[in-house]
């Protein structure tokens, strides 16, 4: 079991090595896209993510979960390889070449989403011991959370000296971790075949699935819990440069800024595995009430406070995972884990096609400050609505 989870580790963190993260838009620019067209890309992405999201769930509870994560590697090797290519191509292609890619990326995150924490369960579970799940998860989010912010501080210098070559890197860090995965080798991984038997069809899937959410309402709770997270903390993400930028802020402060707040998720990740013991209610409360607060913080539009409120949000994400995953993972079986795992993703998708336009109107006509109040707000009382939800379910379920 041990090699096992050293192999999950060394996956997750492959798989963290976005080089190109923090210069994508640029790159894209310079090829001949505009802004717009970036936008619609963007849109694109998450509008595959939201239709392919169920779909690669049911593959993964069908197939053997090692094979189709070492599969999604792959797809996304191939898709870094076809941003390198890009540049060698006529600018007219330029877009629709991307948006080709673009697509590709995204249906390989979409086909991963749900089955690595699926894996990691399941793999605990058979040598009995899932009760270390919260704290592998959060060491995995740990090493995620480090890669990533380190990649993304690397990928610009690269990016700077060697132009597209971080394409290349990226691909050879994915297509390691696609060999990694695959000798994921378990006495309770090992003798399954690569495409499982199973007793029920797809559409039975669909309906235990559809029933377990009815009979738990929990667990839908809890994803759209965390999908609200996500969706705020990604749209912060692509536009608070804006808003860091109005108050005076050089791009090279506004680019450090967003790099050590990434890695402040540590924080969260490692919090995480000492919170399992709290009542679920109050700590979705504590979440929801530090959320407000990261929220008002964000809308003063004072550099200090604005800076200690999106590290905040950071944290609060990386802290909440891993219990709401592990809490997600123990009321639900395998033949649908991945599937039900996928439905967050595919909100994460859905809310993100209308909310990121929606976002970008509003800092269009009104200021940085009041429009990240109104959202901030908006976002808080959905949150401490789950949170009601979340204790009122908690007594009608075994948890």
């Amino acid at each position: 079991m041990r090699r096992n989870i050293g192999r999950y580790y060394l996956y997750v963190s492959l798989m963290s090595s976005r080089f190109s993260r923090g210069v994508l838009m640029l790159y894209s620019l310079s090829l001949g896209l505009s802004v717009l067209e970036f936008g619609l890309l963007q849109a694109l992405y998450n509008l595959i993510r939201m239709v392919a999201e169920v779909p690669t769930g049911l593959i993964a509870d069908r197939f053997n979960k090692k094979t189709v994560l070492s599969c999604a590697s792959g797809l996304s090797a191939l898709a870094c390889l076809g941003l390198w290519a890009a540049a060698f191509l006529p600018p007219s292609l330029s877009f629709w070449l991307l948006a080709l890619l673009f697509s590709l990326d995204s249906f390989a995150t979409v086909l991963s989403s749900g089955a690595d924490q699926a894996l990691l369960f399941e793999e605990l579970q058979a040598h009995k011991q899932d009760n270390l799940y919260l704290k592998v998860l959060s060491n995995a989010q740990i090493l995620t959370l480090f890669v990533l912010s380190l990649a993304t501080t690397l990928g610009g210098n690269l990016y700077k000296s060697f132009y597209i070559a971080i394409f290349i890197l990226e691909a050879i860090c994915f297509a390691t971790a696609s060999s990694c995965i695959a000798y994921f080798d378990s006495p309770s991984t090992d003798n399954r075949p690569l495409i499982q038997e199973k007793a029920t069809s797809i559409k039975e899937q669909l309906t235990i699935a559809s029933q377990t959410f009815k009979t738990k309402p929990l667990l839908f709770t809890l994803i759209s819990f965390i999908t609200l997270l996500e969706v705020f903390l990604n749209a912060l993400v692509r536009f608070i440069q804006g808003a860091f930028a109005a108050t005076g802020m050089t791009s090279n402060m506004i680019a450090t800024i967003i790099g050590l707040t990434t890695f402040c998720g540590v924080i969260g990740a490692y919090l995480s595995r000492f919170v399992a013991k709290i009542p679920l209610f109050l700590f979705l409360g504590f979440i929801s009430g530090l959320f407000l607060l990261s929220s008002l913080a964000l809308s003063s539009m004072l550099p200090t406070l604005m800076v200690v409120g999106f590290a905040l949000m950071n944290i609060l994400l990386d802290l909440s995972f891993p219990l709401v995953s592990q809490y997600v993972n123990q009321q639900i079986t395998s033949d649908v884990r991945a599937t039900i795992l996928s439905v967050h993703s595919s909100l994460v998708g859905l809310i993100s096609i209308f909310f990121l336009p929606l976002m970008g109107l509003l800092l269009d006509h009104l200021s940085y400050g009041f429009s990240l109040l109104i959202l901030g707000t908006f976002f808080s009382f959905f949150l401490f609505l789950f949170t009601k939800l979340s204790q009122r379910f908690s007594k009608t379920e075994e948890i």
